[in-house]
């Protein structure tokens, strides 16, 4: 592990409430979830043969949509429309993979959705292996509000045990989330399609975080395996309540293993049982912000973290004042 020179990591402006909620999510715990349950999206396909229906994994880490040529294949779509010049993808290890096409597709929410509702056009890139048939990322997540506005279209299924745990971020990730990393500022990639929590060694190395060792295997996007040797622990928080003049005055806060994976495209990956355990998307969004570039955001984390927060607090006091003039004025009708 190569020795990294970082800025020193601004800490939150506000001290740590007593009143902080604390659970720990080890890996014990995060197998025995993982194992269990899925969030899936159910989507209606418009096919020749008729509507089809497939579960979709919903991926907040990833900017693009992707399905499996098997998939699309048993879909009905035989050919597939020639993708942009040098269209390619970065996986969460830094690896790139390239589709062998793209299709249009014609899908409506719910697996018996009235079909005489107008439906939805979507692109998805076409891969030759997936770890899931068909991913849906932020192109198709940020404008249809799955995640925060409309979670009632979600579905919870059990799954089968797998040997490894699947990281399906893919591409450069627009959504960040303000947190901390044993009170120390971070910017994160909230990944709803990652199984596990992920930190770079680069990351690892530059806050003092001690590794341990262990052996876990990580399935990507493509469907290719990779072995982390290693994770840390630490205290993963989020403010939650402000006070009256918008300063964060209380969080909530998880003690969380991560795993140690080399050439993590990002400092800090947090998984969907995180996301949940915290309540990011359905209470705490004030949290999230869609980065306008997120091409090299990692490598200066620590620099532009506060604009981050700043970010995230003229959001909350926008979200405030909404509601304060939402409300009626004491003794009207």
């Amino acid at each position: 592990m190569k020795a990294v020179s970082a800025p020193t990591p601004r800490e939150f402006e506000f001290h740590p409430s007593e009143h902080a909620v604390i659970a720990t999510v080890t890996f014990a715990q995060s197998l025995s979830r993982r194992i269990k349950t899925s969030v899936v999206l159910p989507l209606t396909f418009r096919t020749k043969d008729g509507p089809k229906v497939a579960n979709a994994c919903v991926d907040t880490g990833s900017d693009v949509n992707v399905i499996s040529v098997e998939l699309a294949k048993d879909l009905g779509y035989e050919f597939f429309d020639d993708c942009p010049l040098d269209t390619q993808f970065t996986l969460a290890n830094s690896k790139i993979v390239c589709p062998v096409g793209q299709i249009d597709a014609t899908i409506w929410f719910g697996r018996r959705p009235n079909l005489e509702l107008a439906p939805t056009s979507c692109t998805f890139y076409v891969l030759p292996k997936t770890a899931t048939p068909v991913l849906v990322g932020m192109p198709f997540l940020n404008p249809t509000e799955i995640m925060t506005k409309h979670r009632d279209k979600l579905m919870t299924l059990r799954r089968p045990h797998r040997q490894a745990s699947s990281v399906c971020s893919i591409g450069k990730p627009k959504l960040h989330m303000a947190c901390e990393l044993n009170n120390v500022l971070t910017v994160a990639v909230p990944d709803s399609g990652s199984e596990v929590d992920l930190v770079s060694p680069q990351f690892a190395l530059a806050r003092g975080f001690e590794v341990h060792s262990r052996i876990e295997k990580i399935e990507l996007a493509d469907g290719s395996i990779v072995t982390s040797e290693g994770y840390i622990r630490a205290t993963l928080s989020i403010p939650t309540h402000f006070n009256e003049d918008y300063l964060p005055v209380n969080k909530a806060a998880i003690k969380v293993d991560f795993l140690v994976l080399d050439d993590l495209s990002h400092d800090v990956i947090i998984g969907e049982h995180c996301l949940e355990e915290l309540r990011v998307f359905s209470d705490n969004d004030h949290i999230l912000m869609l980065a306008t570039d997120a091409t090299g955001l990692a490598a200066v984390n620590t620099i532009r973290v506060q604009s981050v927060i700043d970010d995230s607090v003229t959001k909350l006091r926008e979200k405030i004042n909404m509601r304060k003039r939402s409300k009626p004025a004491v003794g009207s009708q």
